[in-house]
């Protein structure tokens, strides 16, 4: 097949598997696999090349359908009621409040569970692999299609009691125990840039604050989390110095081993297997004396992973990876060729550019923009990650296991990295900085596109060239011209609608609120609400600094709504009807004030604070 018919391949088996639809009895797909299995076994000169392709391409995409029919069909097949047994956990435990969340599988269903007391005090400690005696209810379970279809979930369970039988086979722990290795070359951190460090390195983003999970989506970061390509190719450049040295058979299976160790300590996630399933395509090839373009080797990855894990589709973290990697095979080399400037600025950038055009049209399907600056603050983090990654697989598991020194030593330098990427995060988090909704994004897109299709400069005219050749290349370049300054106009007005001149509705939810005027904003805080919705309020008001936080509230989860905006934005004055509890805040009095184009006036009523903000008239 060629390039263009595996692709169509890859994407015709994804929508079988989506669509999953019931392909019939079983002996028809037989029919049609044997049929595949003897045009592939016939001589050349049997059945032509077109033939073959089709009867291979016609059993792939049924074959597809067929099992995601199967893999629907058993999501339904949780228990219901008290259930129990011998359980396996599938998903590290997530400390939650004064319990754990975690996933397990029980009787060829998977489980999202939860436990408190003492069974959340069993199954703390409780790692991937690990066999456990479970006893609690089960029942369905609620929630959106795709994140139940791309977790494999069948039910949701409470755990009442909890009791470990073993910490699972061989090489789930040999992967924990690197994992943990890796864990304590970074105990030197504090918490917070502990979890980055170990979310850039192994994927491991449990211990991450919403904070930080906020920053780095915004600022356009958010895959630097997710294990990719590159940390794929890291441990890989690991390994090279043993693996290197084999012949090549059995470098194959070297690479086989380690990768297949890799999607262990990686927790099997779906941008981990996209990622090491290149990698496996990509070993497969050299080793067959092939070459295969890596077009050609997403492609076979993807049907590949669809056929052994069809509700993979489902996942939003695969879908985001296999368009930014198609769009970086296709275009980033290209692209990287006709930015002005010196290579080792332009080919980084293009990588960026060509990422964010690959994985605009989703993401701003998901949160409704993207950052207009994300090119750049992947400009500025994504070589110190990949530094971090380095440093993380090969001195992070020898320090872990040496401690003293060594460990120490790690953590300082890995501190310095991940303080400087958490700086970027900060700084391209800002809410000031523009943002791309719809049209911006589809301009940002055809503005690649067109670099990418026209050609790179305007070639001086030949002698004898006919009069039409010339013309034809000048169409072109001008062409390009034109669409780039339309895609700039778009881009540029699409930002500046999105910076709202004037005040408008508060943004935000009950208990928390934000108005505008101009560039400075006025928050009221009158109860506790998710960090989520605090950032979430601050991106969408664009503010660049918030003048006043009035918190009529009290008690520590007001105060940690306050902790929230001081993260998201500077916060020049609070003033709180419990000055004790929030730091550097002043207590209320009574009148009014203006903030710009607002009136704010505070009173009390039934003894308790009250504020009203409102557009000044006139203003």
């Amino acid at each position: 097949m060629s390039d263009a018919q595996v692709v169509v391949l890859a994407v015709s088996c994804a929508a079988a598997a989506a669509l999953a639809t019931d392909p019939g009895p079983w002996w028809v797909l037989g029919c049609v696999v044997l049929l595949a299995v003897g045009s592939l076994a016939a001589r050349r000169s049997d059945v032509g090349v077109t033939a073959r392709s089709f009867a291979v391409a016609a059993a792939l995409v049924l074959l597809a359908a067929w099992l995601g029919h199967r893999a629907e069909v058993g999501l339904g097949a949780g228990a219901v009621g008290a259930c129990g047994g011998r359980a396996v956990v599938v998903a590290d435990p997530v400390r939650r409040f004064d319990g754990v969340a975690l996933e397990v599988s029980m009787g060829g269903a998977r489980y999202s569970a939860a436990a408190d007391g003492r069974a959340a005090a069993d199954l703390a400690p409780s790692l991937v692999g690990w066999q456990v005696d479970v006893e609690g209810s089960c029942r369905r379970l609620e929630g959106p299609w795709s994140w139940r279809a791309s977790r494999h979930l069948a039910g949701r369970m409470s755990i009442r009691r909890a009791a470990v039988i073993s910490q699972g086979s061989w090489w789930w722990a040999s992967a924990n125990a690197l994992r943990g290795a890796i864990d304590r070359s970074v105990a030197g951190l504090d918490p917070d840039a502990r979890a980055l460090a170990l979310g850039i390195v192994v994927g491991d983003d449990r211990g991450q604050s919403d904070v930080d999970i906020h920053r780095f989506r915004v600022a356009g970061l958010s895959h630097l989390m997710a294990v990719s390509g590159q940390n794929v190719a890291f441990v890989l450049l690991a390994a090279s110095p043993l693996v290197g040295r084999l012949t090549l058979g059995w470098r194959w299976l070297a690479t086989v081993a380690v990768l297949g160790w890799f999607t262990l300590v990686a927790r099997a996630e779906p941008s981990v297997l996209r990622a090491v399933s290149m990698g496996l395509v990509a070993a497969t090839v050299t080793w067959r004396g092939r070459v295969a373009s890596g077009l050609r080797v997403v492609a076979v990855a993807v049907v590949g992973l669809v056929l052994v894990d069809p509700l993979i589709v489902w996942s939003f973290g695969f879908q985001l990876s296999v368009c930014a990697t198609v769009a970086l095979v296709v275009g980033a080399r290209r692209l990287g060729r006709r930015l002005p400037g010196p290579r080792w600025l332009a080919v980084p950038l293009a990588v960026s550019v060509v990422a964010q055009a690959g994985t605009a049209p989703l993401l701003v399907a998901i949160g409704g923009a993207v950052p207009l600056l994300g090119p750049v603050t992947n400009l500025a983090a994504v070589p110190v990650a990949g530094w971090l990654m380095v440093t993380g697989v090969s001195a992070g598991p020898v320090a872990g296991w040496i401690g003293s020194w060594p460990a120490a030593l790690v953590s300082l330098v890995d501190g310095w990295m991940v303080a400087w990427i958490s700086g970027v995060a900060r700084v391209g988090s800002n809410a000031a900085l523009p943002t791309l909704g719809p049209p911006g994004a589809a301009a940002w897109v055809a503005a690649v596109m067109a670099v990418l299709a026209w050609p790179q400069a305007t070639p001086p005219p030949v002698r004898g060239d006919p009069p039409e050749a010339v013309a034809r290349r000048r169409w072109r370049a001008r062409g390009c011209g034109a669409v780039l300054a339309v895609a700039a106009l778009v881009i540029g007005g699409d930002a500046a609608l999105r910076l709202p001149a004037t005040p408008h509705a508060p943004a935000g939810a009950e208990g928390f609120r934000v108005w505008r005027s101009g560039s400075v904003g006025v928050v009221v805080v009158s109860g506790w609400v998710p960090d989520r919705t605090v950032f979430d309020a601050v991106r969408r008001s664009r503010v660049r600094r918030v003048a006043v936080a009035l918190v009529t509230g009290s008690g520590r989860s007001v105060s940690a709504t306050v902790w929230a905006l001081r993260q998201a934005v500077a916060v020049e004055t609070v003033v709180a009807a419990d000055p004790g509890s929030i730091r550097d805040a002043v207590g209320f009095t009574q009148g009014s004030g203006r903030v710009g184009d607002l009136d704010v006036e505070a009173s009390v009523r039934g003894g308790e604070w009250a504020v009203k903000v409102g557009v000044a008239s006139g203003g």
